[in-house]
């Protein structure tokens, strides 16, 4: 998918399927022009891990992620971030 293509999937708990056949769930969100990768449980950490300054943490939390290499991503509506993904 292109950038452009992938932006309204940004930040939100989806369902990926990969280029290699690998179906993933998680979050996929941008940072200094680079695109990461985390599980839904794994995102909300590193939201907490972010707002506490624990770079090391962060580091630990976010994998790196090429778009390009994702071809088909569904947004798994109804579930924020932070605040209803584990209800």
């Amino acid at each position: 998918m292109s950038n452009k293509d992938f932006s309204e999937f940004l930040e939100r708990p989806c369902r990926m399927k990969m280029r290699s056949g690998k179906e993933v769930f998680g979050v996929i969100w941008e940072e200094d022009s680079s695109y990461f990768f985390a599980s839904s449980i794994g995102y909300d950490s590193y939201i907490k891990a972010h707002a506490n300054g624990d770079l090391e943490a962060c580091n630990n939390l976010k994998t790196p992620v090429n778009i390009d290499d994702i071809i088909i991503a569904e947004s798994l509506t109804g579930i924020i971030p932070g605040i209803d993904m584990f209800k």
